[in-house]
C-alpha cells in the first residue's frame, strides 16, 4: 500500500481539514480513514496512532 510522505500527511489534512485535530492524524498511516470518518476523527486517529507503537 502506497503512503504519502510525513510533509505530504501535512499538506493533505490542511487541504482538507483546518480543524486542530488534524494534528492527531498527522502520525497516522491510515489518515485518509481519519478524514473519512471525520466525526470520528479523534477515535479513527487515535487507534491508528497506537497501533503504529
Amino acid at each position: 500500500m502506497y503512503h504519502p510522505s510525513p510533509d505530504k500527511y501535512l499538506h493533505f489534512d490542511m487541504l482538507y481539514d483546518r480543524s486542530d485535530r488534524v494534528l492527531d492524524c498527522m502520525f497516522s498511516l491510515s489518515i485518509h480513514v481519519c478524514i473519512h470518518n471525520r466525526n470520528r476523527l479523534r477515535r479513527q486517529c487515535m487507534f491508528h496512532y497506537l497501533s503504529m507503537g
